[in-house]
This record gives structure tokens, sequence and C-alpha cells, in this order.
């Protein structure tokens, strides 16, 4: 493959991108387009991507990123949450973000690897 050409491209991506227990991969930027999707197809993968965004990388405190979160979960109704491990403040705006989550009657799910779940992890 030629640099820059959409299969190097669509390569690329798929190696930055996050893993999720060998079934899923979070694209970078959520970046996905028929090629990418393709490429993660052939490799056995589901493509995740979230549909809440706390926006945890633009908003330097945690109150806010709570809130957003809360705002647009009851917006949604349920959903994928983005956040980014590597911000402080993302650290310290979950615990407020899971207790305010489970006050308004929001469940947790997990991937088992082949469907969400409800019940204590194992």
């Amino acid at each position: 493959m030629q640099p820059g050409s959409p299969g190097r491209r669509a390569s690329a991506a798929s190696r930055a991108a996050v893993v999720l227990r060998d079934v899923g991969i979070r694209l970078p930027y959520g970046a996905r387009n028929p090629l990418v999707l393709a490429e993660v197809a052939d490799r056995g993968l589901r493509s995740v991507i979230w549909n809440i965004d706390s926006r945890d990388w633009a908003d330097p405190i945690p109150q806010s990123i709570a809130q957003r979160v809360f705002d647009e979960a009851a917006h949604e109704g349920r959903g994928i949450i983005l956040f980014h491990d590597i911000h402080g403040r993302t650290v310290q705006a979950l615990p407020r973000v899971i207790e305010g989550l489970l006050k308004r009657g929001f469940r947790f799910a997990r991937w088992d690897g082949s469907g969400l779940r409800t019940d204590a992890v194992e």
C-alpha cells in the first residue's frame, strides 16, 4: 500500500483504535467510513461508537462534565458515554456521574462477548 492510500489509512486507524475484548473496536475520534468498517468486519470485530460525549477533554470543571452527561443521558434515554481516562478532571467527575445516573434510574451494562449484560461482573 502507498503512504496515504485509503488502505494504509484504514490499517493505521485500526492499529490506533481501542480493541474491546477482541470483539469490538472504538476508532479514534469516532472516525468511521466504509473502508474502515470493511477492514473492521474483515477482522471479525464490531465498531463501537458512543452517543453521549462527556466533552471531558474540553471542560476543566468536573461538575459541568457530570451535568452534561446527565443532560445528554436524559435526552438519549440510554447509551454509551465517551470519557478520556487521561484527564484528572474525568476521574474527579466519574463518582458524581455514576451516583447521579444510578439515582436517575439508569443501569450500567457490560459487554460479555456476545451481548450487553446488566448483571454483576464475574
